[in-house]
């Protein structure tokens, strides 16, 4: 199956960064540069994203659509498969403690989703 599509931020129905609460007091401006380090992924349905937990973590964000998100068995940690929708977002803990953890995200139906392809840890938000 041929990789995902990368759409811009302009072909979006709406701002997904509003739909992640934890920045929701960022002033407009704030949010916006936010939003221009996350990569816009289309997906077709049963199209993956392998995230391999060798990389540094990544979270993201369904914008359109549903996937199902897979992760192996962690020491400590059991396996873990989820059903999100738009609006629901993942990995933003594993992000913020720098915890690797591979994952795979799969499209259950035509999707478009916002990746995030470096730590948001180390991004000084309020200085882009």
């Amino acid at each position: 199956m041929p990789e995902p599509e990368e759409l811009e931020e302009e072909e979006l129905p709406g701002s997904f960064v509003e739909e992640l609460t934890w920045l929701r007091d960022l002033r407009p401006d704030e949010r916006e540069r936010v939003a221009r380090h996350f990569r816009i992924l289309e997906l077709a349905t049963t199209q993956r994203i392998d995230l391999p937990g060798t990389e540094p973590p990544r979270m993201g964000v369904v914008v359109q659509g549903s996937v199902t998100m897979k992760r192996a068995e962690l020491p400590g940690l059991p396996a873990v498969e989820i059903r999100l929708g738009a609006g629901d977002h993942w990995g933003e803990l594993a992000v913020f403690a720098e915890i690797p953890s591979g994952m795979e995200i799969a499209a259950r139906e035509p999707a478009i989703v916002a990746l995030e392809p470096r730590s948001l840890g180390q991004f000084d938000i309020r200085n882009g």
